[in-house]
């Protein structure tokens, strides 16, 4: 029989924040109170006291074990730690930051899929919510709140990092002085690829259809909406909500999508709307300001046999092309459907092998530098052609053959003080109150 231990571990770490963690602190029936003001923002002491649990989990220790000083101190490092994160937060929104709703949503999905794939079943998934008091439905509420400020913290940090430039002298200056206490360099690689990712045909949007029709049928009988959703759509982010999609603004989702669910009437439904998801019937809810409210229906389009060896058809004659000599830049700029790379040539890296796929992984060992691969397939449906262009062993860090690395170091040391000096800024600018007795911002 399985043992679901490391399981329920793997469920805590991720959603720490979310669930009660009664066992420790909740024997001490803490009455919860706010322990930091950032402008609006509040830090609570459950949040805190959740990330403590958290932190002994990770060490393999109990909440018991902690001395009243020891967790005193703890506390209080979270606890300035999440006060500079709402700082961060904060100032992002200030400076006019934005990520989108499907950035919000991708990230969220990912996330959730992550905790899943931690469980036998969808069933032992849900039974250890049970167990922990709560249910996906606030596990989604309060994983879309961490991701959203997750996204505007690296959106910022990414604003900030791309104004850093690093000299010679200082890459040089910050090798001499830390040498014998850098890292060893790991083997790595440096690969360019071609990506196809097969699309259904027109056999596969005539079984999506199909579905659609089904829920045309229903709707037209009488039957709710978000009952039919529940029932057929093919969006495992949304069915169990009745396709539920929340408020969303312009520039959220799909043109096609946004399109259809501004164009409606309030409690309109449309017609089949195409995306790359597949087709989908949307209801228009109601307009909030510059936001509408919409449910939809997804039908998923699934490609066949056939749409699979066309895909691998396309990189067979890309191969052949390779192999005659034609530019590999070139060609993946014009066949690779991996948006990431396809303007720098489809090229990755350097990057640790064991980082890649694992059908990657075995397709390199075959490889010596300078060769390419013939098309592989990593997902069902997903083709690949790549070109080794360099590989590199474990060796210790210098400046003739790891230039890279050293500028990436010193461009992270400069960014990191460039973040310390906004949050001293931020700190005299915005309101900030921390309220936990002896527990004063650390100097930086």
């Amino acid at each position: 029989m399985r043992n679901d231990r490391p399981l329920r571990c793997a469920l805590l770490l991720i959603v720490a924040s979310l669930l009660s963690f009664r066992t420790g602190f909740a024997a001490e029936e803490v009455v919860d109170r706010i322990l930091a003001v950032v402008e609006r923002d509040v830090v609570l002491q459950s949040e805190v006291d959740e990330y403590i649990a958290l932190q002994m989990i990770q060490a393999g220790r109990s909440i018991q074990s902690l001395s009243a000083p020891e967790r005193d101190q703890l506390r209080c490092q979270i606890l300035q730690a999440m006060v500079d994160d709402r700082i961060l937060v904060a100032k992002a929104r200030a400076d006019s930051v934005v990520v989108t709703l499907q950035q919000v949503e991708d990230a969220l999905r990912q996330q959730l899929d992550n905790i899943k794939s931690q469980f036998a079943s969808e069933e032992a998934y849900r039974e250890q919510l049970a167990k922990e008091g709560t249910t996906e439905r606030d596990l989604r509420a309060k994983l879309r709140l961490q991701m959203e400020r997750y996204l505007l913290r690296e959106k910022l940090t990414q604003t900030y990092g791309q104004k850093i430039t690093v000299t010679f002298n200082e890459m040089e200056r910050f090798y001499n002085q830390y040498r014998d206490s850098l890292p060893v360099v790991p083997a790595s690689v440096t690969i360019a690829h071609i990506t196809r990712v097969t699309k259904p045909g027109d056999s596969a949007l005539v079984a999506a259809r199909r579905v659609l029709d089904a829920a045309r049928e229903r709707l037209a009988a009488g039957e709710d909406f978000a009952s039919v959703a529940r029932a057929l759509s093919q969006d495992p982010g949304s069915a169990q909500f009745g396709g539920d999609l929340g408020f969303f603004g312009r520039g959220q989702m799909v043109p096609e999508f946004e399109t259809a669910a501004f164009s409606l009437d309030s409690g309109q439904v449309s017609g089949p709307v195409l995306t790359e998801y597949g087709l989908h019937l949307i209801q228009n809810l109601g307009f909030r300001g510059e936001q509408v409210h919409a449910r939809h229906i997804l039908a998923r389009a699934v490609f066949t046999p056939a749409d699979r060896q066309a895909t691998l058809d396309t990189l067979q004659s890309v191969y052949r092309r390779l192999q005659v000599g034609q530019d590999f830049g070139e060609l993946a700029r014009v066949y690779s459907m991996d948006q990431s790379v396809r303007q720098t040539g489809g090229r990755i890296g350097p990057v640790d092998p064991s980082a890649l796929p694992p059908a990657f992984g075995r397709v390199l060992a075959t490889l010596s530098v300078g060769e390419t691969s013939q098309p592989f397939e990593s997902d069902p449906g997903t083709f690949h052609i790549v070109r080794l262009l360099e590989r590199t062993r474990e060796h210790a860090i210098n400046m003739s053959d790891d230039r890279r690395q050293i500028e990436e170091m010193v461009r992270q040391r400069k960014l990191q003080t460039r973040i310390n000096e906004i949050l001293e800024q931020e700190r005299g600018r915005m309101y900030v109150d921390v309220r936990l007795p002896g527990c004063v911002p650390s100097a930086r």
